[in-house]
């Protein structure tokens, strides 16, 4: 199966997947039927009676993926970030990168 069958078939799978979802929320749905009685209607206590309207909320797949990555490639720059933070202050005080750096120049044959 090529990538462009591929790509079809898991846009009509997903596709597939909200519209069962979707009617599966609208079925799980109450219906709310209120009684008035002419007591309440004929003395109004000021007290409004709202309903909760169903908002259900619905994720893609590919959201929570894209989510995960993004997090993953945050935590890589910040590990980055720090490493290099620390390379710089270790380099303040000691001259390790410097002789790291000729100990590679020397054992890979490297002229700069």
């Amino acid at each position: 199966m090529s990538k462009k069958n591929k790509k079809k078939l898991r846009k009509a799978l997903r596709h597939q997947m909200m519209q069962q979802q979707q009617q599966q929320q609208q079925q799980a749905a109450p219906q709310i039927q209120t009684a008035v009685s002419d007591s309440a209607v004929s003395e109004p206590t000021g007290q409004t009676i709202t309903t909760p309207s169903p908002s259900p909320k619905v994720e893609i797949e590919g959201a929570v993926e894209v989510r995960h990555e993004i997090k993953k490639i945050l935590l890589t720059m910040l590990l980055l970030f720090l490493l290099i933070l620390g390379i710089y202050f270790i380099n303040t005080k000691t001259d390790i990168t410097l002789k790291t750096g000729q100990f590679l120049l020397e054992k890979l044959h490297l002229n700069l």
